[in-house]
């Protein structure tokens, strides 16, 4: 009895071993069947699908879909290294508690996206968890989600947070698909934005940053900024309101770090404090990836320009030289020289410092009569006709100057703020673009106030030694401010921008009909709204600005310093003279009686 009870164990664990491997391969084969027909029919349109491992234990899934040759696989572990945005995901992992813990580090990285068809596989689910996990795919904005479980036979879920304009906010249901070898719906991916935005309320965030925003309560005219108009626009097209909230941060630079976590501003959106971020928010490569945006609205409108003070006119003690330049009058002085030791050479003349005050008589158009021969006459000739010219040319020149107002030179590119040995006043805020974007470093500000962006401009408005570094759209909108009394401008903008940039509407990643409200706001560009409605905004906030009628001032050159000296000298010369003259005539006087006496 005992052996045949022996014989009868032998033969049926052996069976049962058999059976649970064949049940584990059968179980296997279905799930990964599953997959390959859910990649086939609803993932051919991707070029490559990222396959995600979160400690699920076994490889026949991955091998499986290396087995399709219709589309690429791309394996990583949970850091992602790569930069372009991923097509399509799958996402295997062990348990519920793994991916709750993984996914957060996943939406950290650059190719992140949210927007991708996405299959999900965790092994051991339980029907209590998919609310959890649900609620997680909802704050990454994952829409395109289909989920599986390890059972034998896998059960499908997935969930529509845009149903009952839940606007990706609230779900009201989780959606059963039954089986996934006898699914309930002939379409697991369907288009769930139906409804798209409609009856939605959408958070905005702006700063009061004219033209682009500007805060109701510090409002000088009856428009809103043209990014508010734009966004208003897209809501009436795609039935959704707007709610703003203002903020007093428009010149703090939002950074990006490496795990694409905003430093500033921004970081509302990622907080969840707010869904879109407008007001001449700047697009850049490092936000790019962080976020979902709409651009082409105002592509390549503004430009980063440097700015110097406007050069000032000259002062009037100075026109008294600046008839010619410093080379004519080096000329002049040595043909002056030249002509004198030629005269002293020649006609040999007893009174060589007359000879000098007769040339600057002819210089002054002065006649003074020549005595001696015709030689001397005609020699003499040649410096009147050159003094004729010279004197001409001086009056014309001094005319031009007194009718038209000279300026010292303009400073107007690089290499002149080099030469003149120019200093920076340059903004908080264009400092950190600089530094994160174009990868310029600048010295150190030696003026107070330049950390802000108009205070900036003010400040260089002021000095000639300083430059600074605007958004050249912002300064247009304000210019008035840097006009003077008479409505001349203090500050000058170089022609040549250093760079140009693009404006965009940021949106947390993952916003629907991104696509859709991109090309409203290129439809409205295009329609010429955009510029029109710039157009007023300028025209409005210019009409709040008064200046005064510059009458035309008559100006008296006196310089007082060589008429001064020239006075003191005349003085000491005629004092002289009249002291010489005198002892000459008592000794005149005195020699004719000595001799009397004498004889």
């Amino acid at each position: 009895m005992l052996v045949a009870v022996t014989l009868v164990c032998f033969c049926i664990f052996p069976l049962n071993e058999a059976y649970i491997i064949e049940a584990k391969q059968s179980n296997h084969e279905i799930l990964k069947r599953c997959v390959c027909d859910i990649v086939k029919n609803y993932f051919s349109n991707y070029s490559v699908i990222t396959y995600l491992d979160l400690y699920y234990d076994g490889d026949e899934i991955y091998e499986a879909l290396h087995s399709l040759k219709s589309i690429n696989v791309m394996q990583r572990d949970k850091v992602i290294g790569v930069t372009k945005m991923d097509e399509s995901y799958l996402i295997a992992s062990s348990n519920t508690s793994i991916l709750i813990d993984i996914f957060p580090k996943i939406r950290r990285e650059p190719s992140w996206n949210p927007h991708a068809h996405i299959i999900l596989i965790i092994k051991n689910l339980a029907v209590s968890e998919l609310k959890n996990v649900f609620d997680i795919l909802m704050k990454a904005h994952v829409l395109n989600i289909l989920i599986l479980n390890g059972h034998s036979n896998p059960d499908m879920y997935t969930y529509n947070p845009f149903e009952n304009y839940g606007c990706g906010r609230r779900y009201d249901r989780i959606i059963e698909y039954g089986k996934c070898s006898n699914p309930q719906t002939k379409n697991l991916y369907p288009y769930k934005l139906v409804t798209g935005l409609k009856n939605c309320t959408i958070r905005v965030t702006s700063p009061h940053w004219p033209p682009y925003t500007i805060d109701p309560t510090r409002r000088n005219n009856s428009h809103v900024g043209v990014e508010e108009f734009i966004f208003r626009q897209m809501g009436v097209l795609e039935h959704f309101s707007v709610k703003f909230q203002y903020t007093d941060d428009a010149e703090i630079f939002t950074m990006i770090r490496s795990d694409m976590a905003a430093v500033g501003p921004m970081y509302q959106i990622q907080s969840d404090a707010t869904d879109a971020v407008l007001g001449g928010m700047i697009l850049t490569h490092s936000r790019a990836p962080a976020f979902s945006y709409v651009y082409g609205h105002l592509s390549y409108t503004e430009e980063i320009r440097y700015q110097v003070q406007k050069a000032q006119p000259v002062p009037i003690w100075k026109y008294m030289y600046l008839e010619f330049n410093i080379l004519i009058w080096i000329v002049f002085m040595l043909t002056f020289i030249t002509f004198f030791f030629i005269v002293i050479t020649l006609l040999k003349p007893e009174d060589k410092i007359g000879v000098i005050f007769i040339m600057f008589r002819y210089l002054l158009l002065n006649s003074v009569t020549i005595k001696g021969s015709y030689f001397k006459k005609y020699f003499f000739l040649i410096w009147i006709l050159f003094a004729y010219l010279i004197n001409t040319y001086y009056v014309s020149s001094f005319v031009s100057l007194a009718t038209d107002q000279p300026v010292s030179y303009q400073i107007s590119n690089e290499q002149d703020m080099y030469d003149y040995n120019l200093k920076p006043c340059i903004s908080v805020l264009m400092r950190n673009y600089l530094l994160s974007v174009e990868n310029m470093t600048l010295g150190k500000n030696e003026r107070n106030y330049c950390d802000g962006l108009l205070d900036s401009i003010k400040t260089v408005s002021t000095s000639s030694d300083i430059y600074t570094v605007i958004l050249y759209s912002i300064y247009k909108y304000r210019r008035n401010q840097f006009y003077n009394q008479f409505g001349d401008p203090t500050i000058y903008s170089f022609p040549k921008p250093v760079s140009k940039i693009v404006y965009a509407i940021y949106l947390y990643k993952g916003f629907p009909v991104v696509e859709k409200l991109t090309k409203h706001a290129i439809r409205l560009r295009e329609t010429g709204l955009i510029e029109y409605h710039l157009n007023n905004l300028h025209r409005q906030n210019e009409n709040i600005y008064n200046f005064s009628r510059k009458t035309r001032d008559s100006h008296v050159i006196v310089p007082w310093q060589i008429l001064i000296v020239g006075y003191v000298i005349c003085s000491i010369v005629f004092l002289l003279e009249l002291i010489i003259s005198k002892k000459l005539y008592i000794r005149k006087l005195i020699l004719p009686s000595q001799r009397n006496v004498l004889t």
